[in-house]
């Protein structure tokens, strides 16, 4: 079995089958090889409010908001292939909007509920520029 090297690179050139830990470099992020972020720095909980845009600043996002919010929306993602987990820390049901293209989730009409004290996994596909939910 072959287990990749681990290492605080120096510069930002990413080599296949190396694990790189490097907060400064990074931005606390884990990097797979020539992969994009995977595991990164807690974010503030974001507090959201109808129509609101949950900002999508890297791996995951938090977010809280009262009763009746609707109409949310994604930020865009980064990168093809971008993963995100967002958690709702609040004690409130929100809701998406449930158009596609103002959602920015693949099927939006069937995801419009993101439950309170619950996560949800994406991944973001740049050729339609939609976010797709982990089945």
């Amino acid at each position: 079995m072959h287990l990749p090297q681990l290492i605080y690179p120096t510069q930002k050139t990413y080599a296949p089958n190396t694990i790189y830990l490097n907060k400064p470099t990074c931005g606390g992020s884990l990097i797979l090889g020539k992969s994009t972020n995977f595991v990164s720095n807690p974010s503030a909980v974001q507090t959201v409010t109808t129509a609101d845009v949950i900002t999508v600043g890297g791996s995951h996002a938090k977010i809280k908001g009262g009763s009746n919010v609707t109409g949310l929306k994604l930020g865009e993602g980064t990168y093809d292939g971008q993963h995100l987990w967002l958690m709702n820390e609040g004690t409130a049901q929100v809701n998406f909007d449930t158009d596609e293209a103002t959602s920015r989730i693949k099927g939006a009409n069937a995801l419009h509920a993101c439950v309170a004290g619950r996560f949800y996994h994406f991944m973001w596909n740049a050729t339609d520029s939609l976010w797709y939910r982990a089945a």
